[in-house]
């Protein structure tokens, strides 16, 4: 709303660019079926990273809707993979000993950062009168973490952890005593 967008404007190209998430996580699951490394998370956080940059310059005069809708997009196609993605990576590298345990912590880590990120932000507006720290701040933490996905090491766990094996050739999977 502060870069010249009414909020109706801004609303109705947040809820069209909510389909946008559709095709990014669709494209993520096929990645992680296809690609095993945790260097997958690598675009999608430089696209976050674009999106960021793109609300952070748009204006009416500059770009306007379309870049605003480009921009909101392009957020929801990357932002809607972070749960598969997260999850995957963890039991990739983690197994499933402890996985409760190492998502109740990183859910814990989030709900802290998400619970100060809107004072913050609040404060960097009443101070500065802009976003723009709000938004830098974004962009390189983006940047960070795609720099994290390159340098991490293979999996440790294989992709069908925890798979059960088939039930042998005529007994009943759901049968007591069986498989």
């Amino acid at each position: 709303n502060d870069r010249g967008f009414s909020l109706q404007t801004i609303g109705g190209i947040d809820s069209l660019a909510t389909l946008a998430g559709i095709p990014g996580v669709l494209l993520a699951g096929y990645l992680m079926d296809k690609a095993p490394t945790a260097k997958i998370a690598v675009p999608f956080h430089l696209i976050t990273a674009l999106s960021a940059f793109l609300t952070m310059i748009v204006t009416p005069t500059m770009g306007g809707q379309p870049m605003l809708l480009l921009a909101r997009c392009l957020f929801m196609f990357a932002v809607t993979t972070a749960l598969p993605l997260t999850v995957y990576r963890m039991t990739r590298f983690f197994g499933l000993k402890a996985d409760a345990q190492i998502y109740g912590f990183m859910s814990a880590i989030q709900a802290v950062c998400m619970g100060f990120a809107p004072p913050v932000f609040g404060y960097i507006y009443d101070t500065t009168h802009s976003y723009q720290l709000g938004f830098e701040a974004q962009i390189a933490s983006s940047m960070l973490a795609a720099a994290v996905f390159l340098i991490l090491p293979a999996y440790r766990f294989s992709a069908n952890i925890g798979a059960m094996p088939a039930a042998p050739k005529g007994e009943d999977p759901g049968k007591p005593g069986t498989l």
